[in-house]
């Protein structure tokens, strides 16, 4: 693994070689601020639950977000893809 992310809210090793752990480690991280259903459930339908969809949609860009952020950086243009 690369250097690790470090914030108040928690240490995550930046994904280098270990894609197991960092895998463990950054469902923890989405589960612990709440995001993880925006990886593992599909986008709510708009025209029957637009409210659901918007939650969904800011969950979901927090969530890549999260993980561009945890990633070496020669992984972003992969992520990106």
């Amino acid at each position: 693994m690369a250097d690790p992310v470090e914030t108040n809210e928690y240490r995550l090793e930046k994904l280098d070689n270990d894609y197991g752990t960092w895998e463990v480690l950054f469902q923890a991280s989405l589960e612990d601020k709440e995001l993880r259903e925006a990886i593992s459930e599909p986008r709510p339908d708009e025209a029957a639950d637009p409210t659901g969809a918007a939650a969904w949609t800011k969950k979901d860009k927090r969530a890549f977000g999260r993980l561009k952020m945890s990633v070496a950086l020669y992984h972003l243009p992969t992520v990106q893809a």
